[in-house]
């Protein structure tokens, strides 16, 4: 840690590094450290970096785990080669989530009953939900998107 206690740019690499492997060996070399698994073991210790790396974890979970998730569905429910119980959980859970943005308050509401903080919710998570749905869309293969295009079974 420097003096005004910040993590430095190695500290702060290592923790970026060990967020993403969880190998603090790893993490240390990578970040340039000379004595990896000493220092690896070392830095681990140290609650600043803990926090750290904690920090970088959780804005890993919150700007791609729902996008990776989302992809390894599709991934799952599109392959034809897959058992097909693991390819039906895998559609019935990315359904779930294409409803996240409906919760039970909003859901028997008609829309011109609902409050302005509602709709307002309901166009965030149907936001979120979208830009969820584009970057699975944008990574899976033109081919198997026209397979499963509606009148094309991919359950067969």
């Amino acid at each position: 840690m420097n003096r005004n206690g910040k993590l430095t740019p190695m500290q702060l690499s290592f923790a970026q590094a060990q967020a993403r492997t969880h190998n603090p060996t790893f993490a240390a070399w990578s970040a340039g450290y000379a004595y990896p698994a000493e220092t690896g073991a070392r830095l681990m210790r140290q609650p600043s970096v803990q926090d750290a790396v904690r920090q970088e974890t959780q804005a890993f979970l919150y700007e791609h785990a729902g996008a990776i998730a989302c992809r390894v569905l599709a991934d799952i429910a599109l392959d034809v080669k897959m058992p097909a119980g693991a390819r039906v959980k895998s559609a019935a859970e990315l359904a779930r989530l294409a409803n996240i943005a409906i919760s039970d308050n909003v859901a028997g509401k008609p829309e011109h009953e609902l409050t302005a903080a509602e709709l307002d919710a309901l166009r965030r998570k149907l936001e979120a939900q979208r830009q969820a749905i584009e970057s699975v869309l944008a990574a899976t293969p033109r081919r198997a998107i026209d397979q499963a295009a509606p009148g094309n079974s991919v359950l067969d």
